[in-house]
């Protein structure tokens, strides 16, 4: 904190951007089958947007990537209904890691989406109605630049996006890369 006579500036003390996604492909579940609550005051930050808290779902597989990515959300209005814009980037290298991809086939498919922020909290977007799969790919102008797939997901819902304490407790089950196939689904 920095106190200069009658000014107060609060360190900042949050990061922006994404250090890991989880997908899975959507599955339309049943309203009594997703629980939730109400954030607790602990787990959010104040300047963050959200006020509830995932309690579970049914219990699903989700894919991790650890990679670069960004989110953002909006609210809008429509005939007097009031809904939340999900809109989640990341960045994929192209390595060996993430091969899999058959592009085609990705972007056939709507997904859930959780995020870990560079602050740890995890959060859920794409609850309720799932986020439509746009894919594109870059070589970059130098050695230097990017060089890899970047995944936008983009969707509506009825909220922003919900919050989990943890993972596990929420039903969310972590997969193995070597469990993926060449669809971006679970081979189980």
């Amino acid at each position: 904190m920095i106190l200069h006579e009658n000014y107060t500036k609060q360190c900042k003390d949050t990061q922006g951007g994404i250090k890991e996604f989880y997908l899975a492909p959507y599955q339309k579940w049943t309203r009594s089958e997703i629980t939730l609550s109400d954030a607790s005051l602990n787990l959010i930050p104040s300047n963050y947007f959200y006020d509830v808290l995932l309690g579970s779902i049914p219990s699903t597989y989700f894919y991790k990537f650890e990679c670069n990515g960004t989110y953002n959300q909006d609210s809008s209005s429509e005939n007097g209904a009031v809904f939340f814009n999900h809109n989640v980037e990341m960045q994929v290298l192209s390595t060996e890691y993430y091969k899999p991809f058959s592009t085609l086939n990705f972007t056939k498919q709507y997904y859930r989406v959780i995020a870990k922020t560079n602050n740890d909290i995890f959060i859920m977007f794409g609850l309720y109605n799932g986020l439509e799969a746009k894919m594109t790919n870059a070589s970059g102008g130098s050695k230097a630049e990017f060089n890899g797939f970047n995944i936008s997901f983009s969707g509506k819902e009825k909220d922003t996006g919900y919050l989990i304490e943890n993972l596990e407790d929420a039903g969310i089950i972590l997969t193995d890369n070597s469990l993926f196939n060449y669809s971006l689904n679970l081979s189980l």
